[in-house]
């Protein structure tokens, strides 16, 4: 059967659409992926118009799409539907949180961890055969009825699993308002700079994570997996061979990827022994720079230095509040802040007495609504215990739906089922007015480097916070906030910031 996957991820890294085009190929279907980064606020139909030529004779449509390209995915739908009669599916983490609204538009929904299931629908569709059973899909049958099949058991040998679909003859990317065959230079145009300001090959070698952050969607898969099934398979592993066997594969077809980014939620999460075999082979194999992820409490000595030693020179840890109450009680994050600074001095050690040479990013959420006054004044106060050569990455709190943090905001009213408060790119939402100590907060970040601890301090003494709270919101926002801190998309998209809090 012949299909187009459909991905809006703005740095061609998409592994999970990827992933699912190299099973369907192993299977023997004809697979092309369109690449559509950001393209501003044109309609489709008038940015390509042989958009219509380069999907003529493909039987089935897929979408895969993260909640804050909903805009796009119903953009895309609605031109394939009144272009072609042909089945529309989507598939990924946000028709899986909202399978019921996602088929307003969609045809059929593939819901949560789906390389088989998504096989065992095409080989049924395009034989004629009754899909009607297959794990995983939702649909709306002849009634009109609501259809949610059981989702099938979660893939545990992650080994099992194909390398991503790289294969550039197969591929079409939107670029200055042409859909065009992809080729190495738009890849590189394109591909994630995270971690290291330049291309880097993105891999995934574990899913789950420690952590059941409410804002995070590791709460949506636990609201969504069966409890017992979801925890008893709750981290899941590539093996170091495996790891080493995909990275080497994608570096010697696309030599212009000079580092690597593991995309996990907590690298370190893995037992010792996993962390310091794949130190070895990578170092021994591979020898690029490496960025990852890593919980605090997860980032242990014995841990950081193979790591290091392979490699790692970019690292990225959540502390997302300086207030233990809210993180304990909102996020349910029990990662008090005295192991958040007995990891940076473990790390501040190892960079200046130790001579390594590496890098480390602080994951900030700020504009929460359970946030009180003396919760910000909590987190103004533990940026200044951050070492200064840490840099940091500010998110304000979105609603994904699914996770247990939008439902806890639709149910008090905070939002409502009419808005999409996920809409705006990630996490930028610059319909926010901060708080007079949220913008204090933001001066620390902006001038971090330079700004003195005590004027940090004044700004936030009783005298200078009655003064600041009865500041107009104008002031705050258009000249402070403007001025100092101008527009958070600005700050986000310069700081390579992807997503709401990472870990």
């Amino acid at each position: 059967m012949k299909i187009a996957i459909f991905n809006f991820n703005d740095e061609l890294s998409g592994e999970g659409s990827r992933i699912i085009s190299s099973v369907l190929k192993e299977a023997g279907h004809d697979v092309i992926m369109v690449f559509m980064p950001f393209y501003g606020r044109q309609p489709i139909e008038f940015i390509d118009p042989k958009l219509l030529d380069r999907l003529a004779g493909r039987d089935l449509f897929m979408i895969s799409l993260y909640s804050c390209y909903e805009g796009r995915a119903k953009e895309i739908t609605k031109f394939l539907r009144e272009n072609f009669k042909k089945p529309i599916v989507w598939g990924g983490v946000h028709p899986t949180a909202v399978p019921r609204q996602s088929l307003k538009y969609a045809d059929l929904i593939i819901r949560g961890e789906a390389e088989s299931a998504v096989v065992e629908f095409c080989d049924k569709y395009e034989k004629g055969l009754d899909w009607r059973s297959v794990s995983n899909i939702a649909y709306l049958d002849g009634d009109g009825n609501y259809v949610e099949n059981p989702l099938a058991q979660l893939p545990f040998e992650l080994d099992s699993i194909p390398f991503p679909d790289y294969d550039l003859g197969t591929h079409w990317v939107l670029d200055n308002e042409k859909v065009v065959p992809c080729d190495e230079r738009l890849l590189e145009k394109y591909h994630t700079v995270y971690y290291h300001d330049f291309p880097a090959y993105f891999v995934m070698t574990t899913r789950g994570c420690p952590f059941v952050c409410t804002y995070c969607y590791q709460s949506q898969l636990v609201n969504t997996y069966p409890t017992r099934e979801y925890q008893s398979r709750k981290l899941r592993y590539k093996s170091a061979d495996r790891t080493v066997e995909e990275i080497q594969w994608a570096i010697a077809r696309y030599p212009f990827m000079r580092g690597v980014g593991f995309s996990d939620d907590d690298f370190c999460a893995r037992p010792l022994e996993e962390i310091q075999d794949f130190a070895v082979k990578y170092k021994e194999k591979i020898g690029l720079p490496f960025g990852c992820s890593a919980i605090p409490a997860s980032l242990t000595e014995d841990k950081l230095q193979p790591l290091l030693e392979a490699g790692c020179k970019n690292i990225q840890i959540g502390i997302q509040s300086g207030s233990d109450r809210l993180n304990r009680e909102v996020y349910r994050r029990y990662l008090p802040k005295k192991k958040v600074l007995e990891a940076l001095d473990l790390l501040t050690r190892y960079r200046f007495e130790k001579g390594y040479d590496f890098r480390v990013s602080c994951d900030w959420i700020i504009d929460c609504p359970w946030e009180t006054e003396e919760d910000v004044l909590e987190s103004v106060n533990f940026s200044l215990e951050i070492p200064r050569w840490c840099q940091f990455n500010i998110f304000t709190l979105t609603y994904y739906p699914g996770t247990t943090l939008y439902d806890r905001a639709l149910a008090e009213g905070i939002i409502t089922e009419d808005e999409n408060p996920y809409s705006q790119v990630f996490n930028v939402l610059n319909r926010v007015n901060h708080s007079y100590l949220t913008h204090v907060f933001l001066l620390k970040h902006r001038a971090r480097r330079f700004a003195p601890n005590r004027l940090i301090k004044i700004l936030t003494s009783k005298p200078a916070r009655a003064v600041g709270e009865r500041l107009p919101k104008f002031l705050l926002n258009r000249v402070w906030g403007d001025w100092l801190f101008p527009k958070l998309a600005t700050i986000a998209r310069a700081d390579g910031i992807t997503g709401s809090g990472a870990v």
